[in-house]
């Protein structure tokens, strides 16, 4: 969890950077909080639904019998509203809904109002930072099948395990394998080229994706892995030197 710090500016709170780490349901920023606002935003998160649509759920404080929060994005566009009472510790906003929906990066603007006999009062503005999906490439596990005919182990396959650290679906299109800077390895289109991946904000993906490279020479052997999206540009970048196991 990585903690957001604000400063006070006449009655509101401004949130400023925060980024993701952890699963599908997540804690993403915690702030300070005064006890002397009326309404106090203590910790928010992100959370996936399907492949496209994304929940923004706060946990609040406040001491006011009745207000509302509108929720605006970064371009100061209404997105989504909810009421709340004395009572209420939580409340959930919906940020999209379909995959036609392309989603705005960075401040989304809460604006809390405090209702009095059915009127407006007291108001405090307070800003969240959400981010695109970032992926990173966590593991890379190879699998090594040894040819007794060619006396020499072929590199079969690799597990990767992928997160998103962002605040929103993510999309993966495409795979390669680079094997010892010698030439780039498509594996079958199947499993590797045209993955078609949507990883939910926080979450993670296992991929077994299979490489079939005969490997006869022991010791390390550096391998590359990129994971690409439509426009081919890598979202994620892994190398790391694998041992060739020595032979039976």
């Amino acid at each position: 969890m990585k903690f957001h710090y604000g400063s006070l500016y006449h009655n509101f709170l401004i949130l400023l950077s925060g980024s993701l780490i952890l699963s599908v349901v997540f804690l993403t920023g915690c702030m300070n909080t005064n006890e002397n606002e009326g309404f106090i935003v203590k910790s928010w998160f992100t959370r996936g639904y399907g492949t496209y649509q994304v929940n923004l759920t706060l946990e609040v404080e406040t001491h006011w019998s009745s207000g509302r929060v509108d929720l605006y994005d970064p371009s100061e566009r209404f997105v989504d509203y909810r009421y709340f009472s004395n009572t209420t510790h939580h409340m959930s906003f919906l940020i999209t809904q379909t995959k036609y929906s392309t989603p705005q990066f960075g401040a989304y603007h809460l604006y809390a109002t405090e209702i009095i006999a059915g009127k407006n009062h007291s108001m405090v503005k307070k800003d969240v930072m959400l981010h695109d999906a970032n992926f990173s490439i966590t593991r890379c596990i190879p699998h090594w099948e040894f040819d007794a005919t060619l006396e020499s182990y072929i590199f079969k396959s690799v597990n990767l395990t992928v997160e998103n650290h962002g605040d929103f679906f993510g999309f993966i299109y495409e795979g390669r394998i680079i094997v010892d800077n010698g030439s780039t390895f498509l594996a079958p289109d199947y499993h590797w080229h045209d993955l078609n991946l949507w990883i939910d904000p926080g979450g993670n993906i296992s991929l077994d994706l299979p490489v079939e490279v005969p490997v006869r020479s022991e010791g390390n052997h550096d391998v590359k892995v990129f994971l690409q999206d439509t426009q081919l540009v890598t979202v994620a970048f892994y190398e790391s030197p694998l041992q060739l196991p020595s032979v039976p």
